[in-house]
């Protein structure tokens, strides 16, 4: 069983990340052995929450009493791109919140030096359970489209983008490596409304449609090719319909469709249903049995560099090639 080590205890810690470990701990496939943050109270209160006797504020402190075989840096970016240097030195595998630095350029520079020490950017659009079978089910398929509706209500957000990233990089995940992108920006009543396209290395055409401030909260996705089409409603805090489901087609006809009931997930397992609890999965088989990582720095450096540049684009439209 994978010994963890946390760093970061504060809100979305909190709200996903403790509460996936916690049902991790209890069906015995992940033990959290400590956990830090500068906060002592919020140190004290995850240590609480996983059932631990003592917590920290120190790394140095953790590292050297506790036996840890990798450790989940949930900081600040400014913090985390440091972090990742400090256990690189160590030889700790981790998983990192995104977006792992603070620009592609420092992104570049850590991949050089994690080089090939195991680690996950936990991107968690990309461990989803609704995501999982579109994949599986779209797996060796000439795709022709990705298509993502990212919407949000009364957003207004002056780094929206910190949001949208999100979809960006499961958009990504699916095309692969992009060569040009192509982006219309519109701003109506001080919101930044983007219509984003992409042409992949394979002639996958990805369609990124993101609204801050609309009538409801969404995020759809549709996966094409010319046999099978499968559609995504990612299940979200706030989405209009939670708990989502993924329905899969072939040749006109529906195929599968499950959702939170159908998979056996509670209805109001967030940290499930959004891929948290799989991430972590995926770093123990990772750390422990030399799976290859599926979210890395390298892989998805292109999501931080498309997001740098549509967040340095003015109003109207743009192109690049990347």
């Amino acid at each position: 069983m994978l010994q963890l080590g946390l760093i970061g205890c504060g809100g979305w810690a909190s709200n996903m990340h403790i509460p996936a470990l916690a049902a991790l701990q209890e069906q015995s496939q992940i033990k959290v052995a400590a956990v830090c943050d500068l906060n002592q109270e919020l140190a004290q209160q995850a240590a609480g929450k996983l059932g631990l006797n003592t917590h920290y504020q120190d790394i140095d402190a953790m590292l050297e009493k506790e036996e840890i075989q990798a450790l989940s840096i949930l900081a600040p970016v400014h913090v985390t791109e440091h972090l990742i240097e400090k256990v690189t030195k160590l030889g700790i595998p981790f998983l990192t919140e995104k977006p792992p630095a603070t620009s592609a350029q420092k992104q570049a520079a850590l991949i050089d030096l994690v080089g090939n020490l195991p680690h996950i950017v936990a991107y968690n659009r990309r461990f989803g359970p609704y995501m999982d079978i579109a994949r599986n089910w779209m797996a060796g398929l000439d795709l022709q489209s990705v298509s993502v509706a990212f919407s949000r209500h009364q957003r207004l957000d002056e780094q929206f983008s910190n949001t949208f990233v999100h979809g960006l990089d499961a958009m990504l995940s699916f095309i692969g490596p992009v060569t040009d992108a192509q982006a219309i920006i519109n701003i109506k009543d001080q919101v930044t409304n983007i219509s984003l396209q992409v042409l992949g290395k394979n002639n996958c055409i990805g369609h990124l449609l993101v609204t801050p401030n609309n009538a409801v909260s969404m995020e759809h996705y549709e996966i094409r090719s010319a046999s099978r089409f499968t559609e995504i409603a990612f299940p979200q805090f706030g989405m209009y319909d939670l708990p989502g489901s993924v329905t899969c087609w072939e040749h006109k006809e529906r195929k599968q469709h499950e959702d939170a009931e159908s998979l056996g997930i509670a209805t109001d397992d967030m940290p499930r249903l959004g891929g948290i609890v799989n991430e972590y999965l995926h770093l123990s088989d990772v750390v422990l049995n030399k799976e290859t990582p599926r979210s890395t720095l390298s892989n998805t450096l292109q999501t931080q560099q498309i997001r740098e540049w549509i967040d340095q684009q003015d109003e109207g439209l743009s192109q690049t090639t990347l």
